[in-house]
């Protein structure tokens, strides 16, 4: 599971509900994900809170990507995201293979965990 927000470039309530409506899976949006738009006065911007049940399932790019189009859609660009909480890495694995285009990277090309295999210390 991934607890994962969206800030858009509106104060509109209205256009970040949209979003979310499209991306709510009871509302024939993603599969396992649920989302609500919210008004954030202290930013002075609305954002779009998701949870990713299951983000193998449904990958954080394809749920990234749908926001921005949706978004796009009412001429709101997207200023930022925060996850809330830790993200599996094979989740974050993908969004480097679908964004930076790496052909073949796994989690064995993470200095990290190459390091903690190399030392048996893997899984964590």
């Amino acid at each position: 599971m991934i607890n994962f927000n969206v800030n858009l470039g509106t104060t509109s309530l209205r256009v970040a509900r949209k979003v979310a409506k499209a991306l709510h899976s009871e509302k024939g949006g993603l599969s396992g994900v649920k989302a609500i738009g919210v008004y954030m006065p202290r930013e002075g911007q609305v954002q779009v809170g998701m949870v990713i049940s299951d983000p193998e399932k449904t990958p954080l790019y394809r749920v990234m990507e749908l926001v921005r189009l949706e978004a796009r859609r009412y001429g709101v660009p997207v200023i930022g995201a925060e996850f809330c909480g830790p993200v599996p890495l094979k989740a974050l694995v993908e969004l480097v293979r679908y964004y930076l285009q790496v052909e073949g990277f796994t989690e064995d090309d993470i200095l990290e965990v190459a390091l903690a295999k190399a030392m048996g210390r893997w899984p964590f």
